[in-house]
């Protein structure tokens, strides 16, 4: 399932980069503007004062490392509160952080105009907070790649403020300014300071740590988040926190009678008109402006990923009652038996749609003989193989099973996430992206191979097709050739070098027909270009080459009537209604029909007992109203379904549907 609707965030962000946003988030020059006021309220013991806020941070950053590897979702906050206590306590939590990464650059946007129009007066206030606010949306709807590099170079020049202000304070040190040493205890430890002093102030300086919670709303974006992050984390803790206790020490040594600012708000610029003159207020003037943008463009990314994780309007609306979920999945099991389906297969879809996953509710029903529909459970793939035992440990009956794991290598073609070998057609600098590191897909694949787990990749691009094929063979390679049934899902545009390897590793082609109507032929085709366009939904060669087919409806993406599909793969035609899209791929009703009853139970170790009518297999029959092999194959998709059984029982007969109407 998920093929074109269900929106999904790319995995293109390294350590790197996540630690560069949390520090852009942080904005450590805030030491310098904070710097009067925060010396003053510790009285002449900022840099201890930093370094208990570090420790304290630290088992604050420990925390978040913790529920980041439980739960590497965008929401941050908002996700550990709803998983961990209360989704209504979750959503609490979700509104009040989102306001903090809303109101963040209104307040930057603001203190930015003040500090322009002071610069220019003949310019309007509102006109540069206008340009501030155009700027930083248009950085974060580039996407996060964008945004990322933005922050990175202007957390650059913070970095470049802070050695500009530690190198002029050695120089006036060294000549005798100031304390007069590079060495001195005094912003540690000052005979008329006491602990309560620090400590009042240690609430505010924690805040200046900020940071590190950010980057747990990029977890969906992150190259192996529940490593990277919770790294990120520490990082970003550790970084700041020696930016803060060093920064703090020299500004000190250089000026150490705090008491004697003009204005402690303004003490940094006195400072640094003391020891670097005009170029160094005006550097950190020009670089502060600069700095409110990169803090504005990383909580305008926190927010939009907050409201992506909580999803408010989806996420209310797929709240439902246990006994709502009982009468909507009863009405699913009337509809799947009035179309003559008597199996499916629950494939794991993405993070976000979790909430509506209810594996208990369905055993609730195969508890009671209520389950009309076989159901097969694809729980994520996901290198929590614990989890996975457990739960193909407990649902392994016959009509409610764990027949596999689950897992997305790739997105689509006409949003050009789907991964290419080569760059799209229409757009030469990408070629799309994995949703995980090859490394870490491939070590899925082998670890739950071994534990006798058959696999199923949502692969649409050649890229990822290849991917999958070369994980698979991988896990041969290193586990040993075992009767496995792997599974590619879609498998739309393939290298015609791969078409071969499905037969050679025995891997089934799982295919929906009718996804070559869905999305519109000349948009298709402008993505992939002519060369790629010849091996679209390659069907026909597939078979021809020995591989195994097995159709599906990728419900809900595509309605469930199994006929359309089985029309599809017979016509082929496209989404003009009336044009065949490569007759070569076609294939006779007699196959298609094979790969949608035979294939499909091969797929699931089942063709001994399930889909095919013969003597000691299971009572599962659709009747239709005709013969589908006599009359025109157009009326195919509108064929009735006139009886289902299930296990020998009936559980949909049409005549009896309409004597009840």
């Amino acid at each position: 399932m998920n093929h074109a609707n269900s929106p999904t965030l790319k995995r293109s962000l390294s350590l790197k980069y996540v630690v560069f946003f949390g520090l852009a988030f942080m904005a450590p020059t805030t030491l310098f503007s904070t710097y009067g006021v925060a010396v003053h309220g510790t009285n002449g013991m900022l840099s201890t004062a930093y370094i208990i806020a570090l420790i304290v941070m630290f088992f604050t950053a420990y925390s978040y490392a913790q529920l980041v590897k439980a739960f590497p979702n965008a929401g941050a906050a908002y996700t550990f509160t709803q998983k961990s206590l209360s989704p209504h306590i979750g959503f609490l939590v979700g509104w009040t952080i989102l306001l903090d990464y809303v109101f963040s650059p209104m307040i930057s946007a603001l203190l930015l105009g003040i500090a322009m129009n002071a610069y220019f007066p003949s310019i309007p206030m509102f006109i540069w907070i206008i340009l501030f606010i155009i700027t930083i949306t248009i950085v974060n709807i580039l996407g996060i790649t964008v945004a990322a590099k933005f922050n990175t170079a202007i957390l650059f020049l913070q970095f470049g403020t802070f050695a500009l202000f530690i190198a002029f304070s050695i120089k006036g040190l060294l000549n005798g300014h100031g304390a007069g040493t590079l060495f001195s205890i005094l912003p540690f430890m000052d005979s008329n300071s006491n602990m309560p002093d620090i400590m009042s102030m240690i609430p505010v300086l924690c805040f200046s740590f900020l940071g590190f919670d950010a980057v747990t709303t990029l977890s969906e974006e992150t190259k192996n988040p529940r490593k990277s992050i919770p790294r990120a984390i520490y990082l970003i803790t550790i970084i700041g926190g020696v930016l803060y206790i060093f920064g703090s020490y020299f500004l000190q040594l250089i000026w150490p009678d705090f008491q004697s600012f003009k204005n402690p708000e303004s003490a940094y610029m006195e400072i640094a008109l003391y020891i670097g003159g005009n170029f160094l207020t005006s550097y950190i003037l020009a670089e502060g402006i600069m700095a409110s943008f990169s803090s504005a463009v990383a909580s305008g990314t926190s927010a939009s990923r907050i409201l992506y994780a909580m999803g408010a309007v989806i996420r209310h609306a797929y709240d439902f009652t246990k006994e709502q979920k009982r009468e909507f999945f009863k009405n699913f099991l009337t509809h799947a038996a009035s179309l003559g389906v008597t199996a499916v297969h629950d494939l794991f879809a993405t993070e976000s749609m979790e909430i509506l996953n209810d594996y208990d509710l369905f055993k609730e029903f195969d508890d009671r003989g209520e389950l009309t529909t076989r159901i097969h459970l694809w729980p994520a793939l996901n290198g929590n193989l614990d989890h996975a035992k457990q739960l193909r440990e407990k649902y392994q009956s016959d009509k409610l099973r764990v027949s596999g794991l689950k897992q997305f290598i790739d997105g689509v073609i006409t949003a050009r996430t789907a991964y290419l070998l080569e760059p799209y057609a229409d757009l030469k600098e990408s070629r799309g992206e994995t949703s995980f590191p090859p490394e870490t897909i491939k070590k899925w694949v082998m670890d739950a191979d071994k534990e006798g787990f058959s696999i199923r990749f949502h692969a649409i691009g050649d890229g990822a097709i290849r991917l999958a094929l070369d994980a698979y063979e991988e896990a041969q390679k290193v586990n040993g050739k075992r009767d496995s049934r792997h599974s590619i899902e879609h498998v739309e545009v393939i290298h015609p070098n791969d078409i071969p390897r499905f037969k050679e590793l025995s891997v089934t082609a799982s295919m929906q027909p009718d996804h070559l109507a869905m999305s519109e032929r000349g948009v298709y085709t402008d993505r992939i270009g002519p060369e790629r366009e010849k091996y679209v939904f390659s069907i026909h060669t597939l078979k021809k080459s020995g591989a195994k087919l097995a159709f599906g409806t990728d419900f809900p993406i595509d309605i469930l009537n199994p006929l359309l599909q089985i029309y599809r793969a017979v016509t082929r035609i496209d989404s003009s209604g009336k044009t065949v899209w490569h007759p070569h791929e076609q294939i006779t009703l007699a196959e298609a029909l094979k790969a949608y009853t035979s294939g499909s139970a091969y797929g699931t170790f089942r063709e001994q007992e399930l889909g095919t009518l013969e003597v000691g297999k299971l009572a599962d029959i659709a009747v239709l109203e005709r013969n589908l092999f006599e009359g025109p194959v157009e009326e195919i998709p509108n064929t009735k379904v006139l009886l289902t059984i299930i296990d020998g029982k009936v559980v949909f007969d049409r005549k009896s549907q309409l004597i009840e109407k």
